[in-house]
């Protein structure tokens, strides 16, 4: 009998990887604290009540560096590979291909999945607690695929709320009429749905979700590198429901026996249902801790609530898959050698903001000791009682404090009231000019990243610090173009699996070009890639410059390679193309040459072809003034064939 599915093997390999996720939550316990500290400084929840000045200078930080990192969408290419074209020259069959592919891509992964919400999520979460996790699925079959949670809007969710209602009917102890009514609306709801009238009863696609840092787990001891996680036996993905999301997404009449139950705070285990004030048991106040583990080595996967007695589902084997296999995707910046969990910007920034509250906390300190002292006679022509009076009146603390003091009546008063020294204020003391410097060094971003000159630089000084920081800016884009080209390739993987061609021609057109093939196949032919800097925030001024340079060096090459093809030099023009491509490539990779410089293969071989014409007509007994004027009129004489 098979293990996977046995009754005595399956509660054996239940109970197995039932331990490996306990043990995996004991060893990242620490880390897991250590998010929430992250977090905790980003959103100020645990302010130091001892200081006047709180501010939110992590928080500034990373919004400044997310849009320098991630501000529109990718421009994924697919163009056909080096084993697409037999022979050098000749134009691949694979090429129409590539352009439909493309276009899926474009539709299903990035447009479909909301992808720069959730890249930009994803991104958030890489620079508080140093890892961002992804999770791509193919969305099919509501009972078949693997856990989701931005799943597509269809009538498939109506359908399981559906049979979660007429499996509440014969739960002992429910409300019957209650749920009777409620069977009736969700009915009327369903019907609606499959007669089309709001939504698609079943939809196909791709679905990303951005997943917790404390919600995967690496369930192999042997990895000692977060970022080597596609090397492991196997990773657990956790996933908290409620009670009755549980019975209805995996068709279940109860909760299976020993599973364990926990409260909104997700704190320790009460292990049953718990009622209300009412008496009465509020199943979508209970939360059961379910596990998808991916198993590499068996190649299945199994789900299973945290104690349970019994699989939530059977363990299946997921299909379609991609090379890869594991559908998650890992974005980590600050990887440390021999370290298993990466930095955090946060946590590389904590000391910092505590610095810099402390300093503008004194700062404030300072201003409320910093306050006039004035002196006032007591006895003359005031009485105590005036005098005491005048004290209470103007004594006031924002302003300044005033003083009743014995003096000589028969001095002017003018002469008698007089201000104590103030204390000073090193204001070196308090320059927060140091902390910036440090924040800018650790994030390695400036001035124009935050939109504002903390200090005044030199020419020279500038330079130097924009070069340090597109040095790491540009390391972290390159990092992001390599995860989306991983998660690009997975998708086209997915796809030429389970798309057919029917289906590519609803979504693009009649005109698609497309084929169902292996991924071995498809990546042979096919080469996928991330237009360098696509994702970043664009440079107007650096493009502007830059634009200003090329542009009398592409009008005078052009001209110049006019010229060579007019006198029927065509290798000293491609030449003169290959230099220019290799300028631009100096300059930037993204530009295009086919943009700048028109193909003139076709008018060369018109040109061609019309001067030998024109040699051949007098030699055939033809008077070229009588060719009719219209181009579009063919002769009849067969000369032109």
């Amino acid at each position: 009998m098979d293990s996977a599915s046995g009754t005595n093997g399956g509660n054996a390999l239940l109970k197995k990887w039932d331990n490996r996720v306990a043990r995996a939550l004991k060893n990242a316990e620490k880390q897991h604290k250590l998010f929430g500290v992250c977090r905790d400084a980003v959103d100020l929840a645990k302010k130091n009540t001892e200081r006047k000045v709180n501010p939110y200078l992590i928080f500034s930080t990373l919004s400044a560096l997310i849009p320098a990192l991630y501000a529109k969408n990718p421009e994924i290419e697919i163009r056909p590979g080096k084993a697409a074209v037999a022979k050098e020259g000749e134009v691949s069959p694979w090429l129409g291909f590539a352009q439909t592919a493309e276009e899926l891509l474009q539709h299903e992964l990035v447009l479909n999945t909301d992808l720069k919400r959730r890249m930009k999520s994803c991104l958030l979460s890489t620079l508080t607690t140093g890892t961002g996790w992804l999770k791509l699925i193919l969305q099919d079959n509501y009972r078949e695929d693997p856990l989701q949670h931005n799943r597509l809007p269809d009538a498939q969710d109506n359908v399981a709320q559906l049979d979660a209602l007429k499996l509440a009917l014969d739960e002992a102890g429910a409300d019957k009429e209650a749920v009777q009514q409620e069977l009736a609306m969700q009915t009327e709801h369903v019907e609606a749905a499959l007669r089309g009238e709001t939504e698609l009863y079943v939809q196909k696609g791709l679905v990303l979700d951005r997943i917790a840092s404390e919600n995967m787990f690496v369930l192999d001891d042997g990895v000692r590198e977060l970022g080597d996680y596609l090397n492991a036996q196997a990773l657990g993905h956790r996933v908290w429901m409620t009670a009755w999301e549980y019975k209805r997404r995996f068709a279940k009449k109860e909760l299976p026996q020993g599973a364990r139950l926990y409260g909104k705070d997700k704190g320790e285990s009460s292990g049953s249902l718990k009622q209300n004030s009412a008496g009465e048991i509020d199943e979508a106040e209970q939360l059961l801790e379910v596990w998808e583990v991916w198993d590499k080595s068996t190649q299945h996967v199994y789900t299973f609530a945290r104690g349970a007695s019994e699989w939530a589902r059977e363990p299946y084997r997921p299909q379609p898959t991609g090379e890869r296999w594991y559908p998650f995707f890992l974005l980590a910046f600050n990887a440390v050698d021999g370290r298993f969990w990466p930095l955090s910007d946060v946590q590389t920034l904590i000391d910092y903001q505590d610095e810099y509250s402390h300093l503008r906390s004194q700062v404030r300190n300072s201003r409320q000791y910093n306050k006039p002292v004035w002196v006032v006679p007591k006895a003359g022509d005031l009485s105590a009682g005036d005098s005491q009076r005048l004290v209470d009146r103007v004594r006031d603390d924002e302003t300044g404090s005033w003083v009743a003091a014995s003096i000589n009546p028969a001095q002017p008063i003018a002469n008698s009231i007089q201000q104590f020294p103030l204390p000073e204020i090193n204001q070196a003391l308090f320059d927060p000019s140091m902390v910036f410097r440090d924040v800018e060094m650790t994030t390695r971003s400036g001035d124009a990243a935050r939109g504002y000159i903390n200090k005044a630089k030199t020419a020279t000084e500038a330079e130097i610090m924009s070069m340090g920081m597109q040095s790491g800016i540009s390391e972290r884009q390159d990092t992001m173009e390599d995860l989306m080209r991983e998660m690009a390739r997975y998708a086209l993987e997915i796809l030429v699996q389970s798309y057919s061609p029917a289906e590519v021609a609803q979504i693009l057109g009649a005109q698609g070009n497309w084929q169902n093939l292996t991924p071995d196949v498809a990546f042979r032919y096919l080469a996928v890639d991330i237009k360098a800097g696509s994702m970043s925030k664009p440079n107007k001024y650096q493009e502007r410059d830059q634009w200003l340079q090329l542009m009398p060096v592409c009008r005078e090459t052009i001209g110049q390679m006019a010229q060579l093809q007019m006198q029927g030099q065509n290798g000293m023009a491609g030449a003169l193309r290959k230099m220019l491509e290799e300028t631009l490539n100096r300059f930037d990779e993204r530009i295009d040459l086919d943009e700048f410089i028109p193909d003139m293969t076709q008018d060369m071989m018109r040109q061609q072809i019309m001067q030998a014409v024109g040699q051949m007509m007098p030699q055939a007994g033809i008077d070229p003034q009588q060719l009719p004027n219209d181009e579009t009129q063919q002769p009849t004489n067969g000369v032109m064939q």
